[in-house]
């Protein structure tokens, strides 16, 4: 887990969470993400760079940590919208956010009688069921194809001078040195990071219809190039495998494609332990990476052209809002 510090254009506060923090385009960091909706856990926004037709985000709310009484609890993000409301939440406790979905500090282990792994999966499956039950869609689907990395980097510490995720005594991420350079937020560059931001987060797409299962097949052979292990679970039955070995650093590719949300979601994962293929890559952009490049070969559609990309995304946006209900 990490603390998230806010800062504002025109004040002192400083921020430690990049990219998917805050809905606002008064915060530094933040990229004025629109929320689309509202979940208890999470929220979704439009995704800033196209990997499909109909590409979402979602991804976790904060969690605020009571000085009192210890209580936690998710932070609506309309407490986040403006300089009072984040001064009244680090009046009352620290504002923190799981460094991804299998984060394995104690503090996660209960939220409201449930996991943050179980509250995650409660989340997304809202999110992905008011997908398949959309009107008027713009083309025909009744499955999406649902993908995340998680992990962050070895941790450090402030005084050891290591690259890494910089935690305090309680295990909390205060920072990360990239380079040998002190940075308060999460930051690109970090070698092995499986993503830039400390944010639980997955992608969302729609599958068409006229896809069958080429997309999804080539996907998984695609990260299978360059991971060797691989298994199947929910995320509540791998987060604790990872419990269970420690691994609070880890890096995954977990994939998973849905077509009701009835049952547990079933994903198969991709450990970074075989990350060796000797291929230059990037593991926080891995995933992304080829299932752009895997769809839009598919589709004939180029995600290089930036023009295409911000018209997809408008399009994107605009049916979410009116028609996903």
């Amino acid at each position: 887990m990490h603390k998230v510090l806010y800062q504002y254009r025109t004040n002192e506060l400083t921020l430690n969470e990049v990219n998917l923090s805050l809905p606002t385009k008064d915060l530094l960091g933040a990229r004025g993400f629109e929320v689309l909706d509202n979940f208890s856990e999470g929220y979704v926004v439009p995704m800033f760079k196209m990997g499909g037709e109909l590409h979402y985000l979602f991804t976790m709310s904060a969690l605020c940590l009571n000085h009192l009484d210890s209580s936690k609890r998710f932070i609506e993000t309309q407490e986040l919208s403006e300089q009072r409301g984040i001064e009244s939440l680090l009046e009352e406790g620290d504002i923190v956010d799981a460094d991804h979905v299998f984060d394995v500090h104690p503090l996660l282990d209960d939220l409201g009688g449930k996991s943050y792994v179980q509250r995650t999966e409660e989340g997304l499956k809202k999110a992905i069921q008011k997908i398949l039950l959309a009107k008027d869609k713009p083309f025909d689907y009744d499955s999406v194809i649902v993908f995340t990395n998680s992990g962050v980097g070895n941790s450090t510490t402030v005084k050891s001078q290591n690259d890494g995720v910089v935690r305090d005594s309680n295990g909390l991420g205060i920072g990360m040195r990239v380079g040998g350079e002190f940075k308060t937020a999460y930051a690109k560059g970090l070698e092995g990071a499986y993503q830039n931001t400390g944010k639980t987060h997955f992608h969302i797409v729609p599958i068409p219809k006229s896809l069958g299962g080429d997309l999804l097949g080539q996907f998984i052979e695609k990260i299978k190039n360059y991971h060797q292990v691989r298994e199947e679970g929910t995320l509540v039955s791998y987060r604790n495998k990872t419990k269970e070995t420690g691994q609070q650093d880890m890096g995954t590719i977990s994939v998973a494609h849905v077509q009701n949300v009835d049952d547990p979601i079933l994903f198969e994962h991709f450990s970074e332990r075989s990350l060796g293929s000797g291929e230059n890559v990037t593991p926080s952009s891995l995933a992304g990476d080829a299932f752009r490049q895997l769809y839009g070969g598919l589709r004939n559609i180029d995600f290089t052209d930036q023009e295409t990309v911000e018209t997809l995304r408008q399009k994107s946006t605009l049916f979410y809002r009116e028609k996903v209900v």
